[in-house]
């Protein structure tokens, strides 16, 4: 019983040494809320009177989720508590949620993933171009108030604008 105890510490500790202590991460589906495509249809409503969405459409977030959990994850932050709390409230808030073509969605959603991974990706559909431009005044107001929280509520200070300045260059926005 006790060579057992032995034997486990020091694998843990040849584990810790070859691959150092676990980093944080976080993933997307943590800063995603359940309704959000309720809250999407009623959003879009709002904006579109008579809009009844069809069984293609997608709830987009604007600010694609896998923006911030890049950013954290690439920077070792693991939110919690009021920090994780405030920062799915704000991407998940009406101003964050719209009602889109599935494959225009889907389109988006590649090049986002392939910038965050490096590569140049796939360039925009005329349709996800279109949507980007249609909505880029909200990207970069949620983009603003996501630094203000990872900022302030995170206890991240002095980060400058991260998500901004990368929505900016993402989407080719002034």
């Amino acid at each position: 019983m006790r060579w057992t105890y032995l034997y486990l510490f020091a694998l843990f500790s040849l584990v810790v040494c070859v691959a150092g202590l676990p980093t944080p991460f976080i993933k997307t589906k943590q800063l995603r809320n359940r309704k959000y495509r309720k809250d999407a249809i009623t959003q879009h409503t709002i904006h579109s009177p008579g809009y009844t969405p069809t069984r293609g459409d997608h709830a987009d977030h604007l600010l694609e989720l896998q923006q911030v959990t890049g950013w954290l994850n690439k920077h070792h932050q693991t939110p919690s508590g009021p920090c994780l709390a405030a920062l799915k409230q704000e991407l998940n808030g009406n101003n964050n949620l719209a009602m889109v073509r599935g494959k225009t969605n889907i389109q988006k959603g590649r090049k986002v993933n392939g910038w965050l991974a490096g590569k140049q990706g796939p360039a925009f559909s005329s349709d996800a171009r279109q949507h980007v431009d249609q909505h880029s005044r909200q990207i970069l107001t949620v983009a603003r108030a996501v630094d203000r929280i990872l900022s302030g509520t995170c206890g991240l200070a002095g980060i400058g604008r991260p998500i901004e300045e990368q929505s900016k260059r993402l989407y080719n926005l002034p």
